[in-house]
């Protein structure tokens, strides 16, 4: 795993700048953070963070959905989340939820489209945690709340615990949330083509080839920070 600290973290955002020179793509860069945990939690003035409940599941649908027919739809989704074992935080403002952040364990599955086309699996090891499906109200973004939120929700978990991470390119504010945290870049997934037909590229950040994946895609498994191939087949 490459170091994105110092002089290293110079290029390793020089190669993700060359990767928006690629038209039609969405690449995904995936993040491992192995501890240890020192920064304290610090909720900003007026927020206030606690794990959710399936009691909770309608109020953290409509924080992040004003459409009803979106609404019933994460309502169901997260739901199943709760019946799986997977934890969700939250955070709220003055009494009202807006924000929420999930805690997956034994996989977690990418989508770019609301699970419709695009699934691609992650399978994880029993001492880890891949977050994600985070979401904070407009208004309250750039306050430094989803990295106290990703903070408060990796506490939650035993010492010793691995987590894991994804953040579109394009998102730098997330970047660099994350980085404060202390979680380093593992690969990028590069998404092309159609939305209902994608293609997927796969480049670690210890090399500098991509691997095209053949549908039906495989299963990628995260152990000790490094991204490997179960099952797949492989195209040049």
């Amino acid at each position: 795993m490459r170091n994105w600290r110092g002089g290293k973290l110079k290029r390793i955002f020089k190669r993700v700048l060359r990767y928006l020179r690629v038209p039609g793509t969405i690449n995904l860069i995936v993040l491992g953070w192995a501890g240890p945990l020192l920064l304290p939690i610090e909720a900003p003035a007026g927020y206030e963070f606690s794990l959710a409940s399936e009691t909770d599941v309608e109020e953290i649908s409509a924080c992040s959905n004003r459409d009803i027919a979106a609404r019933a739809y994460s309502t169901t989704l997260f739901r199943q989340f709760f019946r799986a074992g997977h934890r969700c935080a939250v955070v709220r403002a003055r009494g009202e939820m807006i924000g929420h952040l999930w805690a997956f364990k034994d996989e977690y599955i990418i989508t770019l489209d609301d699970y419709r086309y695009t699934r691609l699996t992650i399978a994880l090891e029993t001492t880890s945690i891949f977050t994600g499906n985070a979401y904070i109200a407009p208004r309250h973004r750039d306050h430094g709340v989803f990295r106290q939120l990703k903070l408060y929700l990796m506490h939650q978990h035993a010492r010793g615990t691995r987590f894991y991470a994804w953040v579109d390119e394009l998102n730098g504010a997330s970047l660099a949330a994350n980085r404060v945290l202390g979680f380093e870049p593992l690969a990028v997934l590069r998404f092309g083509g159609s939305e209902t037909q994608r293609q997927l590229s796969l480049q670690t950040f210890n090399s500098d080839e991509w691997l095209a994946l053949d549908r039906p895609w495989p299963v990628l498994r995260i152990a000790e920070n490094r991204l490997l191939i179960e099952t797949a087949t492989t195209s040049s």
